[in-house]
């Protein structure tokens, strides 16, 4: 057939993608306005189950998407126009890539005949994400001539590379020729439609994907959920088009969140190797790095008390704040099967004491990396005889390049594989740890603890305001940490045996943007209520998506460290630098964020002593309504008071003999 009407085939090819990608699970549509992509944005406004989130910056939507599949574990789709719109998705691209977020690019764009050719707003979009997605594809105009079917095909495929070990982000690059929208008249394409009449009666996908590799000799094998961090099913709103909207159902349901579709394989005989090594240390330390889900971290904890070896875990990690009384494995302290939670690492790291005396000879790291840059440079230089990193990536994680084995597959299964094998291996007792090793961490981690207690300020101080969110988040809610030193100080001063929300945090790269359009994107995501540790710079970085906050589902409160600049540079070598420092690191600013608040209809408080934020804190919890609450500090003040808890620390282990010597000499 032909087409006189280009706009109703460019709105049939949009309703179709848009179908599809619904049925195959993404849940939730992320989109600027734009002219290019109006047949997007019209069929996902027309589809009655396609939540969507409207928002003027490309930047703030893409962060979004990505706080959504960080929640959830599948992936947002990210809608825009063409030109630049495009790239100010990429630092959500970049986060999402480096920490395996699964998120869908869906980039409007000129046809062929306007490409490079002076063409108002069009730039080169083929390929702009470069190696930061796991696959991307230059979809054509739409045109009767070609077969419906690879659109869905097409969508299909975008969403199993989004989610498929490792997760990441894909790019779809749809093409427009105008007039770009109209009201087709449908009748014209009942027979071009005919051809999907068994897709559109069913309730699936058009492709329905899966892998299963050989795994006749592998140990390890089995799925994972990330179940445990969903609430509702996303539900959606608007009017029904012609074509029919299916529930989600198969491997992309909402109760399969994280599917593994791919089952790695780790031969035997390096298997049954590595266990031997874990059972030979006599100095083993399990670190938990960045874990996407408690069954992850559920899973590392068990294995850590299996081994009997101390279980260092990162803020990131889920395992870190658990809700619990003293008496519980998860707080610091010896389990009854031998292991040890050691959340106070890094503090300890200080001491040249404690890092002399306390060398490992095996590690056993899982998941993404550690915030703390004392650990990662103290295992460089020790260089045990055994790194072991496990993870769902083939990336290789070995900035000290010391790692001796590297995993690439799922850490729960690993982690059950191990577990099986140290209890049915011939002449294995029920642990494999140096009870000594063990009861040492232990000790190190407590005193750690009580300097701190003994010696935190009353005043309002960063690290104050670190363990008040920890002691006071709900169980429910999340704790999303900023780049910078929210996410340190919350590493190094969090009540441990506080409460126990789920911790995230965009550590792929580390940046400070997109800190609140994330934040949003994870109460999309999860359901539940948000709270956002972060500087003033990050949220000066990521205002306008305040109004993102505003509208968002669940509330989001905004915990902001105004110190007037950045204070993080005052902890690094170039603040040693002299008169330049302030005007070039320091960047100061008069900026307060009470009329950001009202411009954006958020509530706000501005506390100046410890029992006023704590008092701000519970009034915005138990209101349900997002907020900003500042937090004025000094950044000299901070870095004192960080300088001294570091001293106190280093005195307590230079004046008493560690628990635990490795060292032969006397």
């Amino acid at each position: 057939m032909t087409d006189s009407e280009p706009s109703g085939i460019n709105q049939i090819w949009a309703d179709l993608l848009v179908e599809e990608l619904v049925r195959a699970g993404v849940g939730l549509f992320c989109i600027a306005p734009g002219s290019r992509s109006a047949p997007l944005a019209l069929a996902v406004a027309a589809h009655p189950r396609a939540e969507c989130v409207m928002h003027y910056d490309e930047r703030g939507t893409a962060f979004c998407a990505l706080g959504y599949g960080r929640a959830t574990r599948r992936p947002a789709a990210w809608i825009t126009t063409s030109g630049t719109a495009v790239a100010n998705g990429m630092p959500a691209v970049v986060e999402a890539s480096m920490d395996a977020v699964p998120m869908l690019l869906v980039t409007a764009d000129r046809p062929p005949e306007l490409r490079a050719a002076g063409a108002n707003q069009t730039i080169d979009q083929v390929k702009i994400f470069g190696n930061y997605v796991r696959w991307q594809f230059d979809l054509p105009a739409p045109d009767p001539a070609i077969d419906p079917a690879v659109v869905l095909t097409t969508a299909d495929q975008a969403v199993y590379r989004a989610r498929r070990i490792p997760a990441g982000p894909v790019h779809l690059n749809a093409m427009y020729r105008e007039p770009l929208f109209s009201n087709p008249d449908r009748s014209r394409y009942t027979e071009y439609l005919d051809r999907l009449r068994a897709w559109r009666d069913a309730e699936t996908p058009y492709t329905r994907y899966g892998s299963v590799t050989d795994i006749s000799k592998t140990p390890i094998s089995g799925p994972e959920s990330a179940t445990d961090i969903s609430k509702t099913p996303i539900s959606g709103h608007g009017s029904a088009a012609d074509i029919p909207k299916t529930p989600v159902s198969g491997l992309s349901s909402a109760n399969n969140i994280l599917e593994i579709l791919i089952t790695y394989s780790f031969d035997a005989p390096r298997f049954h190797s590595l266990t031997h090594d874990l059972r030979q240390a006599k100095c083993g330390l399990v670190v938990a790095g960045r874990l996407h889900t408690r069954t992850q971290a559920d899973a590392v904890r068990r294995l850590a008390s299996k081994l009997g070896w101390p279980l260092l875990p990162d803020v990131c990690s889920q395992l870190r704040f658990s809700g619990a009384s003293p008496v519980d494995w998860y707080t610091d302290g010896m389990a009854e099967g031998g292991g040890v939670m050691a959340s106070r690492y890094d503090l300890a790291l200080a001491s040249e004491a404690f890092r002399a005396s306390h060398a490992p000879d095996a590690v056993l790291h899982f998941g993404g990396a550690t915030v703390s840059k004392r650990l990662n440079v103290w295992l460089a230089d020790v260089r045990p005889a055994l790194f072991a990193v496990v993870r769902e990536s083939p990336d290789r994680m070995d900035p000290g390049h010391c790692v001796t084995e590297y995993v690439e597959t799922g850490i729960a299964p690993f982690c059950q594989s191990v577990i099986d094998h140290l209890e049915t291996a011939p002449g294995e007792g029920e642990g494999t740890g140096n009870k000594d090793w063990a009861a040492s961490w232990a000790a190190v981690s407590d005193t750690v603890a009580r300097t701190v207690d003994e010696h935190m300020p009353d005043d309002l101080s960063e690290p104050a305001v670190a363990r008040l969110l920890s002691r006071h988040t709900p169980d429910e809610a999340t704790l999303v940490l900023a780049s910078s030193m929210p996410i340190r100080d919350m590493d190094m001063f969090g009540d441990v045996a506080g409460r126990a929300p789920f911790v995230a945090a965009n550590r792929g790269a580390s940046g400070i943007d997109g800190a609140v359009a994330t934040a949003v994107g994870l109460a999309y995501g999860r359901r539940a209520p948000v709270t956002l540790l972060v500087g003033d710079l990050g949220l000066l970085h990521d205002l306008n998506s305040l109004a993102l906050a505003a509208s968002a589902p669940e509330s989001v409160v905004i915990v902001v460290i105004n110190n007037h600049g950045g204070g993080i540079f005052s902890f690094l070598p170039v603040a040693r630098c002299g008169e330049a420092f302030e005007p070039m690191f320091g960047t100061p600013h008069p900026y307060r964020f009470e009329q950001a608040a009202r411009m954006f209809g958020l509530g706000y408080d501005h506390v100046q002593d410890m029992d006023a934020l704590s008092e701000a804190y519970a009034r915005a919890l138990s209101s349900g309504e997002s907020r900003i609450i500042e937090v004025t500090t000094d950044r000299t003040e901070n870095l004192q008071l960080h300088r001294r808890m570091e001293a106190l620390i280093c005195e307590r282990f230079a004046d008493a003999v560690p628990v635990f010597t490795n060292n032969p000499d006397p």
